[in-house]
């Protein structure tokens, strides 16, 4: 997050922390939701969907830059 915040004090004053907080809590909860949804033993694709699965949650921490 440190290449896209201009300074410490602009970030605070915009509510960046708090920004931060939601999208890891979004992440972290979401990520083994969509994981309990999409598993079923014996499932045909199941590694084909858990990692999508795994990809997309890693590509939301990039993209989100945490």
């Amino acid at each position: 997050m440190s290449r896209w915040k201009a300074s410490g004090i602009h970030f605070e004053a915009a509510g960046g922390d708090r920004l931060i907080f939601i999208l890891a809590a979004v992440d972290v909860t979401l990520g083994p939701l969509i994981t309990l949804i999409i598993f079923k033993a014996g499932k045909k694709g199941l590694k084909f969907d858990l990692a999508v699965a795994r990809y997309r949650a890693g590509r939301s921490l990039v993209v989100s830059g945490l």
